[in-house]
């Protein structure tokens, strides 16, 4: 006997199990590994914040070192007479050439010489860390820039807002860098005007990270030189359009976006830098990548086990199979002789390979004891019946009483013995499994014989189809249906009694109707019927055709053969017979 194979990837059931099992690894490893990198990421973007918080803050300390240095300055020119007395001198001029004449002046009173403003704020504009590009003096007299001709290494002193003010890029000089009050010598009471201190962004925020991209917004971006490219800058702009100082954004609908900004100590600009999750993904691509093989080996490694757990219980259930083949052979004693391989396992499969086992040999001599014996009265009782029917000499009496009819002229009387003779020798003649065909033609001789008996009252219809014409039955069994109408169902007193037999293809076999329009049977008495037909009864007489017909299709098509009785609303009695596809047939 061929064994079932121990690969459980060939038994369905295991089969759609490790397919399962596999599914919800991936699904739940997906899941797992989606949780961890949004988990991970928002860590990422923390760490990110925290780069660009602490550049941030160089910044604004750089700033406030700036403008300590730059007020120092400022409080050393009123420590220094001359250098003030310069200082006075320029806020009051209206004009370059007055500045000259009022410097004479004090040169004239004076016994050493004089200091000069622009020239001792030389030292602010070459200091790198300062970053000082123009100076400008702001007093009723007028306004005064101070500024550094890179060209000739000379200080300049403009007047007015015309003039090389308006030929000098202004990006050169956007950013007030400090800005105070100058008193006078003579009077603190007295205030000379403003001096202010300028810079450009773009010097006092180069180089300040090359980690990241960022940029400085002050109404418009004023310094994006860490900016990669054109897609980076529409973040930060977009970035600079939001409420929240921090938090994710879809650009263009579709790729997330992390951004930081902070806002520096003077509140006109703000620091701003984004980044996307690929871009978080890429820097951290060690940490991304441990992450991802560590999901995917704990996954493999389920996998694995479920598939060697499989393995392991598909190899009992085979066993099992071989068994249960075995026994579909009648080879119960040979089960009995199969004994499992444990390996040391001991589960419900080996229970129910012992129970199997021990079932097998009491099976083995039930049968031979019960299941044959029984058959063996089945067969006789089935050869009786048919020997009931059989008298010998019933051919010699109808073929003589057919010859006188015809010696009188009775045609009608000697068709219907000839017809009887020709049922009664189908009936012998028959092999116990014909066509569906053959048996609806063995009815049809009988249903025939009936219209002649009652040729004014009955009429019978009978419509097979094509696809059920070469169905494989047993012989004899729907002339004894037919047979009950007229002993039970038929109403002597109507004018029009009909019978009729509908034979359709069904997916699963054929579904063969009786149904006809006679007197019904009462409730309680088809209940009885029915309990009798499938179980018996004690009375041997008791619905004997019935029972007869239901056995012999039940032994022959099986457990999926079905017959129903009932009433029908419109009156008459409907059988609905069900017949299986037998194994082997289509």
């Amino acid at each position: 006997m061929k064994k079932t194979s121990g690969s459980f990837l060939k038994i369905s059931v295991y089969r759609r199990r490790f397919t399962g099992t596999v599914c919800s690894i991936i699904f739940i490893s997906l899941f797992c590994l989606i949780f961890a990198l949004c988990f991970f990421t928002t860590i990422w973007a923390d760490n990110r914040w925290q780069e660009v918080q602490s550049s941030f803050m160089t910044l604004e300390q750089q700033k406030r070192d700036r403008s300590e240095q730059l007020e120092n300055y400022v409080n050393g020119i009123y420590a220094k007479p001359s250098l003030m007395e310069d200082t006075k001198t320029l806020f009051e001029s209206t004009s370059e050439q007055d500045y000259t004449r009022l410097r004479e002046e004090n040169s004239a009173r004076s016994n050493t010489q004089i200091a000069w403003l622009p020239g001792d704020m030389r030292k602010l504009f070459v200091n790198s860390q300062l970053k000082v590009n123009a100076v400008t003096v702001r007093s009723p007299e007028g306004l005064k820039i101070i500024w550094l001709d890179n060209l000739s290494g000379n200080m300049r002193v403009t007047y007015g807002l015309r003039g090389e003010w308006q030929l000098i890029d202004r990006t050169d000089r956007d950013t007030v860098l400090e800005s105070f009050e100058v008193r006078s010598p003579d009077s603190v009471m007295k205030s000379l005007g403003t001096l202010t201190f300028y810079g450009s962004s773009k010097d006092i925020y180069k180089g300040s990270s090359q980690a990241y991209d960022w940029a400085l917004i002050k109404g418009k971006m004023i310094s994006y030189e860490n900016v990669k490219g054109e897609r980076e800058r529409e973040w930060i702009l977009t970035a600079s359009e939001k409420e929240a100082f921090q938090g994710w954004f879809l650009w263009k609908g579709r790729l997330p976006v992390f951004h930081f900004e902070f806002v520096n100590s003077s509140g006109d600009s703000e620091y701003i830098s984004a980044v996307d999750i690929v871009s978080l993904w890429r820097a951290n691509g060690a940490g991304a990548a441990t992450l991802a093989v560590t999901v995917l080996v704990l996954a493999a490694g389920a996998v694995v086990v479920a598939f060697f757990n499989l393995q392991s219980e598909a190899r009992f259930l085979s066993h099992i199979m071989d068994m249960l083949k075995t026994m579909e052979h009648g080879s119960f004693v040979e089960v009995g002789t199969m004994v499992m391989k444990r390996g040391g396992h001991y589960n419900e499969y080996t229970l129910i390979a012992d129970a199997l086992s021990e079932v097998s040999v009491k099976l083995d001599g039930y049968i031979r004891k019960e299941y044959l014996l029984k058959l063996k009265q089945q067969e006789t009782a089935m050869r009786a019946l048919r020997h009931q029917i059989n008298p010998h000499f019933l051919y010699n009496t109808l073929e003589s009483i057919r010859a006188r009819a015809l010696v009188l002229k009775d045609r009608e009387t000697a068709e219907a013995i000839e017809g009887l003779g020709r049922l009664y020798r189908t009936l012998i003649r028959c092999p116990e499994v014909i066509s569906l065909q053959k048996e609806v033609e063995v009815l049809e001789m009988y249903l025939k014989l009936m219209s002649l008996r009652f040729a004014d009252t009955f009429v019978y219809r009978v419509d097979i189809e094509e696809e059920a014409k070469d169905v494989d039955t047993i012989a004899f069994w729907l002339q004894p249906l037919a047979e009950n109408f007229f002993n039970h169902g038929m109403d002597q007193e109507s004018e029009f009694n009909l019978l009729m037999l509908e034979a359709v293809k069904k997916e699963e076999g054929i579904l063969v109707t009786m149904s006809d329009n006679g007197r019904g049977i009462l409730e309680d008495r088809l209940l009885e019927i029915r309990k009798n037909m499938v179980e018996g009864g004690d009375d041997p007489g008791a619905d004997i055709g019935l029972r007869n017909v239901y056995m012999r299709l039940s032994y022959f098509y099986g457990e999926a053969f079905s017959m129903n009785i009932k009433n029908q609303a419109a009156g008459g009695l409907k059988i609905d017979i069900f017949l299986p596809a037998l194994p082997g047939k289509e």
